[in-house]
């Protein structure tokens, strides 16, 4: 467990419950937005034979090979796990309830001038983490209130951006 993570002297210094110190020059944080797992309630679940599994709890070894096999949910893991069976099985149906929203992300590349910037002015490297985090503050308020205003304007960002870069509508 992460109890500390801070900023300083350009590098970042984390550390652990169990009392680990370490420094790093870049941090990324995947700690996911839902990190305990939820299985919904199905009818027939729990007499199933055949096995069943949440992402959560992926059984390695797994003998999959000419096998039909069913995904329930369309999030990051079920886009992982597809993608790395897909070739592996006989069948495969993923069943969703809606798409996957992807929200328009910039992706900027940053070259050594603009390093050097954020070395020199640690003031610009915190206010871009500022405004990176209240994107993300914002787009993860939907797994508190899918009704909030927040909520309803990262799914409008998200369907806008679904509409603007697929253009079959059979998808």
């Amino acid at each position: 467990e992460i109890t500390n993570c801070e900023y300083r002297d350009g590098r970042w210094h984390v550390r652990s419950a169990n009392g680990m110190e370490d420094s790093a020059d870049v941090l990324i944080t995947a700690t996911g937005a839902l990190t305990y797992p939820f299985t919904p309630d199905i009818p027939g679940l729990g007499t199933f034979k055949g096995p069943c599994m949440h992402t959560h709890h992926w059984q390695d070894g797994l003998d999959l090979k000419g096998k039909r096999v069913g995904i329930i949910g369309g999030g990051a893991s079920a886009v992982q796990i597809i993608t790395d069976i897909g070739d592996q099985v006989g069948h495969l149906t993923s069943f969703q309830r809606t798409v996957q929203w992807i929200y328009p992300w910039p992706h900027e590349t940053y070259d050594e001038n603009r390093r050097r910037e954020f070395r020199e002015h640690p003031e610009t490297l915190k206010a871009l983490n500022q405004e990176i985090w209240s994107v993300l503050r914002m787009i993860a308020s939907f797994v508190i209130d899918a009704n909030s205003k927040e909520a309803l304007e990262v799914q409008a960002a998200c369907e806008k951006h679904l509409e603007e870069k697929v253009k079959d509508p059979a998808l």
